[in-house]
């Protein structure tokens, strides 16, 4: 058996299991952090603990090896963070994935750091559209290849894979590399934080016309309902731009609701300034 460590923040976390005990109910699995666990959520169940009784409640009773999570903390404090171990079995790299056309909220089994055109097997790639992950995505262009913030898959982390058709998926493990045809620049804390949201939208913008961003630390800011619902430093042709939803727990409260149209601002750095963004 092996120990698996993650560090979670107050709030959604987006994970997946990489090992996990032959006992995979969510009072064995929780068991360390039950005093700070709100809740979890997959691809179509939800689960809620009621802490006073000491219960789970809802249509999620167990985690399985192919499925990403929502951990949702209440650590009455945002910058507050705790550390999560897990002993279990780790999971066959070969583990196989029946997606469905759409979007599926799967783990991740496979080395890490990995490029995402990488992971992806030459025959499955063409059907990946997009890769959402928590707070960050790619979108698979047809002649650019995959835009965006996300560039890697990463141990632990849960993500959402959005497939043009039903398609078998097995991680491809073979060829590992650590050199990346793109960066992502480092986000600098600001006036522009945001809490991360178990809803999530991303905006890819291509261009700007007027101006070119010039700065590292220009900015290209969503509000919904007048709150700052996300944040991205500018990263050249389709950069992705998030706009965290209101998923009803307290630190969503005001984000976007369905329907909702965000409102855009770039962040001129240089000169401090704000600047609206109008669109089509």
């Amino acid at each position: 058996m092996v120990t698996i460590n993650f560090t979670l923040h107050d709030g959604p976390n987006l994970i997946s299991y990489s090992a996990l005990p032959s006992d995979v109910g969510l009072d064995n699995i929780f068991a360390s952090i039950e005093d700070d666990i709100y809740g979890v959520v997959t691809e179509g169940q939800s689960a809620v603990r009621i802490s006073n009784l000491g219960l789970w409640v809802g249509s999620l009773t167990e985690i399985i090896p192919t499925k990403g999570y929502w951990v949702i903390l209440d650590l009455d404090d945002v910058f507050a963070e705790v550390n999560y171990e897990v002993l279990g079995f780790p999971i066959d790299f070969n583990i196989q994935y029946q997606l469905e056309e759409g979007a599926n909220l799967i783990s991740y089994i496979g080395n890490d750091s990995v490029p995402l055109n990488t992971a992806l097997p030459d025959d499955v790639e063409p059907y990946v559209t997009d890769i959402i992950a928590e707070g960050n995505a790619a979108y698979n262009h047809p002649l650019a290849g995959w835009l965006g913030s996300l560039i890697t898959f990463n141990i632990g982390k849960g993500y959402w894979v959005k497939v043009s058709q039903d398609l078998t998926l097995q991680w491809e493990l073979e060829a590992v590399t650590s050199s990346f045809g793109r960066v992502t620049l480092p986000e600098e804390s600001s006036t522009f934080n945001f809490n991360q949201s178990s809803q999530q939208a991303f905006y890819y913008i291509s261009e700007i016309n007027g101006f070119t961003p010039t700065n590292i630390d220009d900015k290209i800011i969503s509000y919904c309902h007048g709150n700052i619902t996300g944040s991205r430093n500018w990263n050249g042709i389709y950069t992705d731009i998030p706009a965290m939803g209101d998923d009803g727990n307290n630190y969503s409260e005001g984000y976007c609701r369905i329907g909702d149209i965000p409102q855009f601002k770039f962040y001129d750095a240089e000169n401090d300034e704000l600047i609206s963004l109008e669109s089509n």
